[in-house]
């Protein structure tokens, strides 16, 4: 069925009526219509939560989980922001017990919002695991840069005790550029001549022979060569 021109140009009229809200608090009211629970909110507060409330638990939290590093910090804020969660799904559980009457609904709706609550909080631990394995490993990482500082100031007192011993030994040697500890060597004493002394009176007067050994007397040989005394 085929709609007339009119009823186009009727249609365009009555859309440019209803445009939907235009200020601001309206933009953000229905910006809510199609949420049911509010638990998977994007925004950090919904109705019922006020800013000191968060600011409070995230301040508990922050102080327990002690992050440093950037990595660290990004890792306690997914927890914060799971725990919130997590509070905001046990008042929605509440909410529900307390409203929706007995029935098939309500047990429904209790075993979702039980499976919410065991994905959160897997992920919750997920994210402390994570965050106590970043920890550990910044603590060896401390103490190996420890240890390393440690035997570099040991390798610099073991240089420096060295240098001072080969100071003290260079000190206590006699320098070769020194004038006054420099001395000429001790020439060696020259070889003494015995000079032969004179025979006394006495020996003058004894015959050279008596001082002599006689010659050796040689056998008697025969022309055959025999010996004979």
């Amino acid at each position: 069925m085929s709609i007339s021109e009119k009823q186009m140009i009727a249609n365009q009229l009555n859309a440019l009526l209803s445009t939907g809200p235009t200020t601001a608090a309206g933009k953000a009211a229905s910006s809510g219509n199609a949420r049911k629970h509010n638990i998977f909110s994007k925004d950090k507060l919904i109705n019922g939560e006020t800013q000191e409330e968060y600011d409070e638990f995230e301040a508990e939290l922050l102080a327990e989980l002690n992050p440093e590093t950037p990595m660290e910090w990004i890792l306690a804020e997914k927890c914060v922001c799971t725990a919130w969660r997590m509070r905001r799904l046990n008042a929605y559980e509440v909410h529900v017990i307390t409203t929706l009457p007995q029935g098939e609904k309500l047990t429904d709706e209790i075993l979702k919002l039980s499976l919410y609550d065991m994905r959160m909080t897997n992920n919750l631990l997920k994210f402390k695991r994570a965050l106590r394995e970043l920890k550990a490993e910044r603590a060896q990482e401390q103490i190996y840069l420890q240890r390393l500082e440690a035997a570099e100031k040991r390798r610099e007192a073991i240089a420096a005790q060295r240098e001072q011993a080969q100071m003290q030994q260079t000190a206590g040697e006699p320098s070769a550029a020194s004038p006054t500890q420099t001395q000429p060597p001790e020439p060696y004493p020259a070889p003494t001549q015995t000079e032969a002394t004179p025979p006394t009176e006495e020996e003058s007067l004894v015959p050279y022979a008596l001082f002599s050994k006689p010659p050796a007397a040689k056998p008697n040989r025969t022309p055959n060569g025999f010996v004979f005394s």
